[in-house]
């Protein structure tokens, strides 16, 4: 989640209030309202450290410990791939968004719950940005 100055932010207060209002009951995958959000983040903190990567003189402890920082992160970039797999049916995708939830150039953005677009379509609460 992300926060600022140790408030959540509009659009994660949103996503929290929808989470809420959808509850456990909901078409079975509640939990799919904070995944795009997620990657949104994540692909921002590895252009950051690929950033600090390039800058960071070589050989020192900064520029090793961005590396490593690069490599944990590819590392739960792939884990949450393979469980949003898991979470989400290819008959629930059909805009194929899976694969660049968590990788790729796409950035999600909130928009309102579509009910009714909820049950053929898992990622259905989400405009896709390129």
């Amino acid at each position: 989640m992300s926060t600022l100055n140790g408030t959540l932010s509009t659009t994660t207060r949103c996503e929290a209030l929808e989470m809420t209002r959808l509850g456990s009951g909901s078409i079975g995958r509640p939990r799919l309202v904070f995944v795009a959000s997620y990657g949104n983040a994540i692909r921002h903190c590895r252009a950051e450290l690929l950033d600090l990567v390039e800058k960071a003189i070589t050989d020192t402890v900064h520029h090793a410990q961005a590396r490593k920082c690069l490599v944990e992160l590819d590392r739960l970039r792939t884990e949450l791939e393979i469980h949003l797999h898991g979470m989400v049916p290819p008959r629930h995708d059909p805009r194929h968004l899976r694969t660049s939830v968590y990788s790729g150039q796409s950035t999600f953005s909130w928009k309102r719950l579509a009910r009714e677009d909820r049950a053929r379509d898992a990622f259905a609460s989400w405009d896709v940005g390129y």
